[in-house]
């Protein structure tokens, strides 16, 4: 406090220092402090619980349509058994393709597990990077994630026409339309990567829009999309975009359950085939782990590590039951990835609970990684031949030659099989292991 003496030399005299209403005698700055990262004060943000209870429905409810949608479509098309690979081969790109997906998805279901930050960020990133996991990868914020839901959208109706040119076989009924033979060369090749490699991102990002908890009032329409603060909930343009999103799990979802066993049928060059039960289970785990990240984790992080602890145990106790590749070889090292995923989710879990040294726990890390690696190796040395070669000196660019044009730099010559007769047999088969 201070007085002031109009007349006096001095003409304010400081009494008490003066204290301002954040409790410091430190002047606060002429203007007001506007830095917010969304349009309104932290102080206002507020946990919807209401919200909260519609992501979970939502999420829950796409996970039980779609375990409905998967037996209806393994009971009618593909409770089929697969060959097993007992002939000696030469290697194909294709099945260079499946081997590849079985690494892709350790680095995917390690980012739908607990978060292993705490033992290594830059592991953590190295894992999204490969994951395929976009909203992992990139910071999905504002603009950034109205840019890759746009992405994600159009590819997905790139697949629904990819399916379309396949299942129709357009090219066969229309000769004379180029594209339709452009698409169906690139649909052999793409449709694993669209169906397959990105179905967890792109059920990820769908599922992202609805992800609206947070609120700065009581209604709904005053709720805002967790990746994008300036959006509130449920009104204006994100509504437009929960419907879309809606339609875009309804057209993608079913199409890459049912042509997930399509793709390796209709591949003449393809040696190693997953039987349909495991790309069914799989798909269900896929979409329980996508679930539980955008639901449990969210509101606790550890029961939500228990769950992915719990879902990977039964998961590999049903692949060590029912071989998931007629190449025993593949089936192996799939058990062993998801094996790596148990060990990293055991140890997140450890270190988000009690904690621990950052480069001991990678070390641990690395070294159980080491174990189950040479343990697989030595295993499949004594039980698991190879039926797979590669020639000596070969050119690979004659293998891409024949890829990407038509088979005329080869002279091999490879029939087309014909998706419904292909159906048609597979029903037949699906019909007599029923009876």
């Amino acid at each position: 406090m201070g007085q002031f003496k109009p007349y006096s030399i001095q003409l304010i005299r400081i009494q008490e220092p003066l204290v301002y209403t954040d409790g410091s005698a430190i002047k606060p700055p002429d203007l007001r402090n506007t830095n917010y990262k969304c349009p309104f004060p932290n102080r206002l943000v507020k946990t919807f619980t209401k919200g909260r209870a519609l992501v979970f429905g939502i999420c829950f409810g796409v996970a039980l349509v779609s375990l409905f949608i998967t037996i209806y479509i393994w009971k009618r098309w593909w409770k089929i058994p697969i060959e097993p690979l007992i002939v000696k081969g030469e290697i194909s790109l294709q099945d260079f393709i499946v081997g590849i997906a079985i690494i892709v998805e350790f680095f995917q279901f390690c980012s739908m597990g607990p978060d292993f930050e705490p033992i290594n960020s830059t592991l953590a990133e190295i894992s999204s990077t490969f994951s395929l996991s976009l909203d992992s990868v990139l910071k999905l914020r504002n603009g950034v994630f109205w840019v890759i839901v746009d992405a994600v959208f159009g590819a997905i109706g790139l697949w629904v026409i990819l399916c379309l040119v396949i299942l129709l076989r357009l090219d066969e009924h229309y000769p004379r339309i180029s594209i339709f033979m452009y698409l169906d060369v690139f649909a052999d090749y793409f449709m694993p990567i669209l169906g397959d490699l990105c179905f967890i991102p792109f059920i990820s990002i769908c599922l992202d829009i609805f992800l609206c908890d947070q609120s700065i009032g009581n209604n709904f329409t005053d709720s805002f999309l967790a990746q994008d603060c300036y959006y509130f909930c449920w009104k204006d343009e994100h509504l437009a975009y929960a419907i879309l999103s809606i339609f875009a799990l309804i057209a993608y979802e079913p199409l890459a359950v049912f042509c997930r066993p399509l793709w390796q049928e209709l591949q003449p060059l393809l040696h190693v085939k997953a039987i349909p039960l495991f790309l069914m289970v799989k798909t269900m785990i896929q979409i329980t782990l996508v679930v539980m990240n955008k639901t449990v984790k969210r509101a606790q992080s550890t029961l939500h590590g228990v769950l992915f602890v719990l879902v990977m145990i039964l998961y590999i106790i049903f692949l060590f039951k029912f071989k998931p590749y007629n190449y025993p070889r593949f089936s192996w090292w799939q058990i062993l990835v998801l094996i790596g995923v148990l060990w990293l989710a055991i140890l997140s879990i450890i270190a988000q609970s009690f904690g621990g040294d950052p480069f001991i726990l990678t070390s641990i890390l690395i070294f159980g990684l080491i174990i189950i690696a040479l343990i697989g190796v030595y295993v499949q040395h004594k039980k698991y031949p190879s039926l797979l070669f590669r020639r000596k000196g070969q050119d690979t660019t004659n293998l891409f030659k024949f890829a990407f044009t038509f088979g005329k730099h080869s002279k091999i010559a490879l029939t087309k099989i014909s998706p419904s007769s292909l159906l048609k047999s597979s029903s037949q088969k699906a019909e007599n292991q029923s009876s």
